[in-house]
């Protein structure tokens, strides 16, 4: 039984071993991929502000420090994700 892209619809020559199994392609695949990490990288960047005044409220003045660093937990959280998802 051949199997069939659920992004593009397109038809590859592979084998399924199991009925109703979702197959991605791996351009597909790819672009899945690559949206996630911007999307998680424009959500970090979105928390650095609300980050960086709730920082100054805990120090009590104004300076800069680890709160810029928040934009790579969402990057983290979604190449957790993908790693589980690859075993």
């Amino acid at each position: 039984m051949p199997a069939t892209c659920r992004g593009c619809g397109g038809i590859k020559k592979i084998q399924l071993h199991k009925r109703g199994f979702s197959y991605s392609c791996p351009t597909c695949s790819k672009k899945r991929r690559i949206v996630a990490y911007v999307l998680a990288l424009i959500g970090g960047c979105g928390l650095i502000p609300w980050a960086s005044s709730y920082a100054d409220k805990v120090r009590g003045y104004d300076g800069a420090g680890g709160e810029f660093l928040i934009a790579l937990v969402p990057l983290l959280i979604v190449a957790f994700i993908d790693t589980f998802k690859d075993l």
